[in-house]
């Protein structure tokens, strides 16, 4: 009897069923193809004999391979695509599993959370990729940390230039000045599009 982690594992095993699938499908189209072709290469002088020669004993051979050779080929084959298909199922998991993750990923960081991280499994593909985007989130952090270090600096000169303002010492202004400069250059940083 399996534990309920276990179940849990191998119900998740297609995690993007539609595409795991037609990925499956596609290749399954191919293997399929390539052992009709080796089999029509393997086959064709067999059926040349047994179609074209005149000698009932060469026909009745061939005849013979012909049909001990098609009865293993098929449980063979059966377990060739069963095989198959179990590679292909482990191989889109591995490949697909990272790619939700970046997903995740970005939707967090779409929502303003900078502390989420790509976080891959032994085994999985694109582990250099799922790197460059937890630097990418690193590097995006640091950034919004800047310049919320200015905008509180900022904030803090202005309440300390509200009582000077108010007596009117003009060396404040220029201290806010730079305090207002050093918060835009934090803020341009961040490229945006039109």
């Amino acid at each position: 009897m399996t534990t309920g982690r276990s179940q849990r594992k191998l119900r998740n095993y297609l995690i993007k069923r539609g595409i795991q699938l037609r990925i499956i499908f596609h290749n399954i189209v191919y293997l399929f193809l390539v052992a009709v072709i080796t089999l029509a290469a393997a086959v064709s002088p067999m059926i040349k004999d047994i179609a074209f020669s005149g000698n009932l004993e060469k026909q009745y051979q061939a005849a013979q391979i012909l049909l001990g050779f098609l009865t293993r080929w098929a449980p063979l084959m059966g377990l060739v695509i069963l095989f198959f298909i179990l590679y292909q199922l482990t191989f889109t998991h591995r490949f697909l599993g990272p790619l939700i993750n970046f997903i995740h990923t970005f939707r967090h960081v779409a929502r303003g959370d900078l502390t989420r991280k790509c976080h891959l499994r032994k085994g999985d593909y694109l582990v250099d990729e799922g790197k460059e985007i937890n630097l990418m989130v690193d590097g995006l952090s640091e950034l919004v940390v800047q310049a919320q270090q200015a905008s509180d600096e900022l904030s803090d000169r202005l309440q300390e230039a509200i009582p000077s303002l108010k007596e009117g010492k003009k060396e404040v202004v220029e201290e806010v000045k730079e305090g207002v400069k050093e918060f835009r250059d934090a803020m341009c940083r961040f490229k945006l599009g039109p």
